[in-house]
């Protein structure tokens, strides 16, 4: 209850934040925000939610954001071909 209670009033704000759910652990969602990670109870999150999703939360709406997920795929993909380009020569 009392993290529930530190999300909702961190996130009552006018502005969006943008996170990433990084895993679940039982009943809460561990999400990064800003490169930090934190708890969240997982019954804020739609249920189709899962790890590697990227939501924005706004006020007490939490909703998907496929571009942003996109996005990030693509800059993992990028860095991993990067990384095999140095490796292999």
């Amino acid at each position: 209850m009392e993290v529930e209670l530190k999300v909702l009033r961190h996130y009552m704000v006018s502005k969006p934040v943008f996170c990433f759910i990084d895993r679940f652990e039982g009943d809460l969602a561990i999400i990064e925000v800003k490169g930090a990670t934190q708890d969240i109870p997982r019954s804020r999150l739609p249920r189709s939610v899962k790890p590697g999703d990227a939501v924005i939360m706004d006020g007490l709406k939490v909703r998907l954001d496929r571009k942003r997920k996109a996005a990030r795929e693509k800059e993992i993909y990028d860095l991993m071909y990067d990384v095999w380009e140095d490796l292999t020569g």
